[in-house]
């Protein structure tokens, strides 16, 4: 089983004034061109599953080019029969219920499995199974849904977690203390072979 995980994407960022000959951020274009390249690896490569582990957009409302761009890519994949599973991030996702989150769109390619809204999920690839748990807003919710225990007998697991707040930078050490100090023994993170996990914040 070959498995791919990436992260942090953030199609659609900008930043500082400089455009290129085609009228394009030229950040945005670097992050299009990465991504783009990463794309490109995956295809040489050919895993079985790949893994992205929060915040493919950079807003829950990416431009057209954004939206547009990221779906070619996720194309690619199709095409190739590669599996993706997109899990939000805090980035993408909607601040209120109000609004459609962005991932549901994904679920129109055929090789796509996105995790949004509010709860834990789980996608089974050849007898590895991928659980994940989007971005939520409440915490309460958010580690109710990491306590939710694995109920798959498969060989193997992978546990994708998009970011959870911590109190400092250092990712090795928090995120084992955010865990340990909020989470119970059997939640779903303790319980599988492999972690997944997006950035880690300051709070």
């Amino acid at each position: 089983m070959t498995i791919i995980h990436c992260s942090d994407t953030h199609l659609g960022f900008q930043a500082f004034d400089h455009v290129t000959a085609e009228g394009i951020n030229a950040r945005e274009q670097d992050i299009y061109d990465a991504f783009e390249r990463v794309v490109a690896r995956i295809l040489e490569i050919k895993p079985n599953v790949v893994i992205h582990s929060g915040d493919f957009f950079h807003r829950p409302s990416p431009s057209n080019r954004a939206l547009t761009f990221g779906l070619e890519q996720l194309k690619r994949l199709c095409d190739a029969k590669i599996p993706i599973v997109v899990i939000a991030g805090n980035h993408e996702t909607p601040k209120t219920i109000y609004n459609s989150p962005i991932l549901r769109a994904l679920r129109n390619l055929d090789c796509v499995y996105p995790i949004f809204g509010e709860s834990w999920e789980k996608f089974e690839f050849d007898g590895t199974v991928v659980h994940g748990v989007p971005h939520i807003n409440d915490n309460r919710i958010l580690y109710q849904e990491l306590e939710r225990p694995s109920r798959s007998r498969a060989s193997s697991t992978s546990s994708c977690c998009t970011p959870l707040w911590a109190k400092n930078s250092s990712w090795k050490s928090t995120a084992s203390k955010c865990f340990r100090r909020n989470l119970k023994p059997n939640s779903l993170i303790f319980n599988t072979s492999r972690s997944a996990i997006g950035t880690i914040f300051k709070k």
